[in-house]
């Protein structure tokens, strides 16, 4: 997957995640960019440059069905990263900033499962 350039560019890759479908696989670098991949094609489907400034350093899918991620990067701020598919197979996400890195390095994430609501009667 990527080009021999894409090392030269990005710095090396830092963080990596496989959806649980298997189609998608999540690919983080030292230079801040988060890109998701279509397995089956070896193809990127979206690059994120505006979610991080600084070496992303952890990235999970947090969605079973949905490619939403969570990404975490070195100065501790917390990005949830919803991709879409468009109409014409062009893809774009979202970036919802969910920690600002004030709190300072989140050394570890733990992603729960995604759980349907519960309805207790």
């Amino acid at each position: 997957l990527g080009k021999s350039g894409d090392a030269d560019a990005d710095g090396a890759v830092a963080a990596l995640d496989i959806h649980a479908s298997a189609d998608y696989l999540l690919s983080a670098y030292v230079s801040g960019k988060v890109v998701l991949w279509e397995l089956a094609r070896g193809s990127q489907l979206r690059v994120v440059t505006d979610a991080h400034a600084a070496s992303v350093s952890l990235v999970r899918f947090s969605h079973p069905t949905d490619p939403v991620a969570i990404s975490v990067d070195t100065r501790g701020c917390v990005n949830r990263i919803t991709f879409t598919k468009s109409l014409f197979a062009t893809w774009a996400h979202e970036s919802e900033c969910l920690l600002d890195g004030a709190a300072g390095p989140i050394p570890m994430l733990a992603v729960l499962p995604h759980l349907r609501a519960a309805r207790f009667s």
